[in-house]
């Protein structure tokens, strides 16, 4: 599934997601678009929506339902109770990648306590917790972000885990934020706090079930202007924060000096144990898009292999190795 979030379908950008079937050799078979003109019910999207902004698996989150697979799409520009508040749409998919339901999670929609404010851009990152809390009511957790969340001050950022039942109704909710969630770490105005995510599940690889959650924060002055940072929250059934590291040109052993407007933590991706018996237990992908490695903004990613136990990390880095950046 990838994001279009500037499609035209029906109006300007609009958005769109594209559903694409794969050989095994990566080659596209076929695909399956989902927009407001083609094949979204009610086409429910406003210009400037930007469905797409984000996407997510859910798996088979409806189990014995009629969907063979669903998926949560951001729309950080939904204008729900106020401009660009942002929304998530929860999208159930027969195998041919149909449309079958869906069910929007907005200001004025599934969403209880009605958060959100003008300009939060809520959506503009999704992460799958899967089932966080256990025995509890909900079927799996989502994390969105709202980078430009004002808790604490201008555009800090915040995320949200929604606790979600098989029909991607939000049963309760957690925000993560410089004022809420228990998360004690320094908050700036600008961080963007949420602006990617990507989910960690069991990332001690010992399979209790320690669930982590990482966060880009691009905007991050640890440095230097928007040299950008990475959090890792170690989550508590209820989605609160139990612990955290903090990854930036000061903190969490990180040995390659960032420049300024790097953007460090824009895009995540998790890559679990990519070295297998090497002394890692995990590794993580993070898109620094405004690198200047041969010339000016060509971006950059680095592979950064985590090390430690529980909520305790160091970051081991190899030298030598160059990928197209430059950087592993």
């Amino acid at each position: 599934a990838i994001g279009a979030p500037l499609d035209d379908d029906g109006g300007g950008d609009r958005g769109a997601v594209y559903i694409l079937f794969l050989a095994a050799n990566g080659t596209v078979l076929s695909h399956q678009k989902i927009s407001d003109t083609v094949n979204f019910p009610g086409a429910p999207l406003d210009n400037l929506d930007e469905f797409g902004s984000s996407v997510v698996s859910l798996g088979d989150l409806d189990g014995g339902g009629p969907g063979t697979h669903a998926i949560a799409v951001g729309a950080g520009g939904d204008d729900d109770g106020g401009g660009d508040r942002g929304a998530v749409y929860i999208l159930f998919l027969n195998e041919a990648g149909t449309v079958l339901s869906s069910q929007k999670i907005s200001d004025l929609v599934n969403f209880p306590g009605a958060p959100l404010d003008n300009l939060d851009d809520f959506g503009t990152s999704v992460a799958s917790l899967g089932d966080l809390d256990g025995g509890g009511a909900s079927v799996l957790a989502l994390a969105a972000g709202a980078a430009f969340d004002d808790d604490g001050g201008i555009d800090r950022g915040a995320v949200y885990i929604l606790f979600l039942d098989t029909a991607g109704t939000v049963l309760s909710l957690q925000k993560l934020s410089d004022t809420q969630g228990n998360f004690n770490d320094f908050f700036s105005d600008l961080d963007e706090f949420g602006g990617a995510l990507a989910s960690m599940v069991d990332i001690d690889g010992t399979g209790g079930g320690v669930t982590a959650l990482a966060v880009g924060v691009a905007g991050d002055d640890d440095g230097g202007e928007d040299r950008g940072a990475l959090h890792i929250l170690f989550l508590n059934s209820d989605g609160t924060c139990n612990a955290s590291q903090k990854i930036s040109d000061f903190y969490g052993n990180f040995p390659v000096p960032l420049g300024n407007l790097d953007a460090f933590g824009a895009s995540l991706a998790y890559l679990g144990d990519l070295d297998g018996a090497g002394p890692s237990f995990a590794a993580i992908a993070v898109g620094a898009p405004g690198d200047d490695d041969g010339g000016t903004d060509r971006g950059a990613a680095y592979i950064l292999f985590l090390d430690g136990v529980a909520n305790l990390f160091t970051l081991t880095y190899t030298a030598g190795l160059r990928g197209i950046s430059g950087k592993t």
